[in-house]
């Protein structure tokens, strides 16, 4: 293991590249769980109740918890309760779809909307200044229907990414920039 990291509370989105060798690169231990990681993208959060949500984007990962683990993949995640085991890999929700996107707003506030997708309680909204997603300027997580408001805009380009979560807080896999 090259680097080990502790996450009490709150969300951590890594993007680690693939080492050579047989040795992990990335180690999260959380009050509930230790996820591993191996040339990926992922996300782990931890919630209130100190439950582990753990989600891949492309690669893989490894979840454990008391004395059980579960192996990722790409577009899968997982939930471990503080005290339990992971739950088998879960299916995330699909990239969302941005209804009735305009090609220039020109008016505040702005008022964005993903598509409804069946199985998403919320949305997580984040508006950038660049298409990686780094220097972020907003960010809300919304529930399922409602408006994503943006006031306070300069003239410029800005970027929304998002995605879905499920009734679990699974993070969905993310919309391309747009």
């Amino acid at each position: 293991v090259f680097q080990r990291l502790y996450l009490e509370a709150g969300r951590i989105l890594m993007n680690v590249r693939r080492a050579t060798g047989r040795d992990s690169r990335i180690e999260i231990h959380t009050p509930s769980a230790a996820a591993v990681a191996r040339g990926t993208d992922f996300r782990v959060s931890v919630d209130d109740e100190s439950a582990t949500a753990a989600g891949v984007l492309s690669g893989g990962i490894d979840v454990a918890a008391m004395k059980r683990e579960v192996a990722l993949k790409k577009g899968e995640g997982t939930l471990v309760k503080k005290g339990g085991a992971p739950l088998e890999p879960i299916k995330l929700l699909s990239p969302p779809v941005l209804a009735d996107p305009q090609p220039i707003y020109k008016s505040m506030p702005a008022s964005l909307v993903f598509e409804r997708q069946p199985e998403a309680v919320a949305y997580r909204y984040l508006l950038t200044r660049d298409s990686a997603g780094r220097d972020v300027l907003h960010e809300r997580v919304v529930p399922a229907g409602d408006d994503f408001q943006v006031t306070g805009l300069d003239d410029g380009l800005y970027y929304l990414h998002g995605w879905g979560i499920d009734v679990l807080g699974l993070e969905g896999l993310p919309c391309p920039p747009q």
